[in-house]
């Protein structure tokens, strides 16, 4: 879980392409980070935030639905979908949050079994 791990959270705050689902809500299936793809094994949360703008103002509101996500390698991400700037621009705005956490490693290898010792006579 976040925090576990040895690696600190990574804040990125960049636009990223995102395969997501066509029904409403939108849930991310996969998206790309710098030429690669990462699929998503599981959202395990997602919440909303209506965060005012520097000015106050509810036409500078930033609504974004941000999505905790376990991708098929075991990383852990938060990415979001921007509301306000998806409607600006006519086009979908997904952002990479921040990484978590990476996968560990690969397991060590496990031990050989033991001998087994011949029965004394």
């Amino acid at each position: 879980m976040p925090g576990t791990g040895s690696e600190p959270t990574r804040f990125m705050d960049r636009e990223i392409e995102v395969e997501a689902t066509e029904d409403a809500p939108r849930r991310p299936v996969a998206f790309k980070v710098g030429g690669r793809r990462y699929g998503v094994a599981e959202v395990l949360s997602s919440w909303e935030d209506e965060a005012p703008g520097a000015a106050r103002d509810w036409r500078q509101r930033h609504d974004r639905t941000f999505y905790r996500l376990r991708t098929d390698e075991g990383d852990l991400f938060d990415i979001y979908y921007d509301w306000n700037e998806s409607r600006r621009h006519h086009r979908d705005r997904w952002v990479l949050h921040r990484r978590l956490s990476t996968a560990p490693s690969a397991a060590p290898a496990p031990e050989p079994p033991a001998k087994e010792e011949p029965p004394s006579a």
